[in-house]
């Protein structure tokens, strides 16, 4: 089965009609792709992303910088 996606003017994704799970309750989501699929942080997604490019990029230039405060953030999103 294939989903189709709307986007709102330069924003978010929506899936389209009556048989997607995006707004379902999380529980609810969880029982219907019990074993199909995986569930991912999206509030921690980009300062995940952005953290790893700096890391990766301190690394190439031999340089040296903490990120301790940026992972522990991404770490408990609590605090976002």
């Amino acid at each position: 089965m294939s989903v189709v996606y709307a986007r709102q003017y330069a924003g978010r994704w929506y899936a389209r009609g009556t048989a997607q799970l995006q707004n379902c309750k999380k529980s609810i989501r969880a029982r219907a792709l019990q074993g199909m699929g995986f569930g991912l942080d999206i509030c921690a997604s980009y300062p995940s992303l952005m953290a790893g490019l700096a890391i990766e990029d301190i690394r190439k230039r031999g340089a040296t910088c903490s990120l301790i405060e940026v992972q522990n953030t991404i770490r408990d999103t609590r605090s976002l």
